[in-house]
């Protein structure tokens, strides 16, 4: 488990520490199941893998100078009901504000969550 130091913020019920800038973040869920998974990130997505399985993914690709279009998320029947596909979000959305683009979601599922959520007023594209 992490030890408090580890820990930078409590998500909706999960636990989430950061291994190094823009590569992966850990997640421990905290709900009735535990588990941790590790969220990577590489060449326009954001994905889970098991044992070499995509369990889940987010892709984007730049759309101009200063946005990226999120177009697709993906969660295996694995994950699906334990907020990991809300997790992906959380993470382009931090990556634009890193980079300093907006965000032009394309994927039904994202540009939903992006909407009704004012956490990501800030790098939704008008």
């Amino acid at each position: 488990m992490f030890s408090s130091s580890d820990v930078l913020e409590k998500r909706k019920g999960f636990l989430v520490k950061y291994k190094g800038k823009e590569q992966t973040s850990e997640y421990t869920y905290t709900g009735k199941e535990e588990k941790q998974m590790n969220i990577e990130h590489e060449n326009g997505r954001f994905f889970i893998e098991k044992d070499g399985e995509l369990l889940a993914e987010l892709t984007y690709a730049p759309a101009g100078s200063s946005e990226i279009e999120v177009d697709h998320t993906y969660v295996s029947d694995e994950l699906r009901g334990q907020g990991v596909a809300g997790q992906l979000v959380d993470e382009a959305a931090e990556y634009a504000r890193e980079q300093n683009k907006k965000i032009i979601p394309t994927c039904t599922y994202a540009k939903a969550k992006m909407e009704r959520d004012e956490k990501y007023k800030d790098v939704l594209a008008q």
